[in-house]
């Protein structure tokens, strides 16, 4: 699957996995104040289920983990994607972030923190995961430290 973003001085191409990832990326641009680029960020960071549950509950601190969408983005994303999203049904086990819930607050803390360094959801996890394997870390800075080193 694919969308070809045509603007008056550029083409742009996005590719797609699945057919759903793309029905969520062009269910997020026809957000005002949200472009490809943006839409590809969110997606990149949430999986279309995750994406659709935290619609579907409102849960605008998952939506702010993202780079480039605050507070006002994740409420706008909110209000204006809760009536088409409402319907559709998440994949078993995928609505619910599964990284979260087995991450303890020290974890969740270097996991938004490489986030907000640019690194994927699934990036920062990896590295997280790869970091405590070695040794369990408690302390932010140093879980931070060894998962830089371990991406």
């Amino acid at each position: 699957m694919s969308y070809l973003h045509v603007r008056e001085d550029v083409l742009q191409l996005y590719g797609f996995f699945e057919v759903r990832e793309r029905e969520v990326f062009l269910s997020l641009l026809s957000i005002s104040g949200i472009g490809p680029k943006l839409a590809q960020t969110i997606l990149s960071g949430l999986t279309p289920d995750e994406l659709i549950h935290a619609i579907q509950t409102g849960d605008e601190k998952t939506l702010n983990t993202i780079s480039g969408v605050g507070k006002k983005t994740a409420q706008r994303l909110v209000v204006e994607l809760q009536d088409k999203f409402g319907k559709l049904e998440v994949t078993a086990g995928q609505g619910i972030n599964r990284t979260e819930k087995t991450l303890n607050g020290v974890e969740q803390e270097a996991m938004m923190a490489l986030m907000s360094l640019g690194y994927t959801r699934i990036a920062a996890n990896k590295a997280i995961e790869k970091a405590q394997k070695t040794e369990k870390l408690k302390i932010v800075e140093d879980l931070l430290k060894q998962a830089l080193q371990v991406i």
